[in-house]
């Protein structure tokens, strides 16, 4: 059976940063029937919130920006929490559990989840990670 991930994103640390203006997270999600391209740099307030700008693989010119409101690591609960054309967004921090094409085992980065209010949206299965940086993976 094949993995179904809709509705679903990842960002990393982006390991290609070279300018000050390049984004400190990458990635992808697939939501609103389409795939998109993450990018994500800090937000301008105490920096452990996110700024993300979503981008259509598809149709460049489909984007959208949106704010991830960091909660702290408490359990099942979500790490950050955003919303985005009334679709929540919680997201939790996970560590990689093994090496892969790009990155370590143990290298920590976000998983999103967009739902619409009425589907809800539990962390039931979702593991904590260790905190340690300003933005916390």
């Amino acid at each position: 059976m094949e993995y179904d991930n809709t509705n679903q994103g990842v960002l990393y640390r982006n390991r290609r940063k070279e300018k000050d203006s390049h984004p400190t997270h990458t990635g992808r999600a697939t939501v609103f029937g389409g795939e998109f391209w993450l990018a994500a740099w800090p937000h301008r307030d105490d920096g452990k919130n996110l700024s993300v700008a979503m981008t259509n693989k598809a149709d460049r010119g489909e984007t959208y920006d949106f704010v991830l409101h960091y909660k702290g690591v408490n359990g099942t609960k979500p790490h950050y929490t955003g919303e985005l054309n009334g679709e929540k967004i919680a997201c939790w921090i996970n560590e990689m559990k093994r090496d892969t094409e790009k990155l370590r085992k143990g290298d920590k980065y976000l998983s999103l989840r967009f739902t619409t209010p009425n589907q809800g949206g539990g962390g039931q299965g979702q593991e904590e990670a260790v905190v340690n940086d300003d933005i916390p993976f």
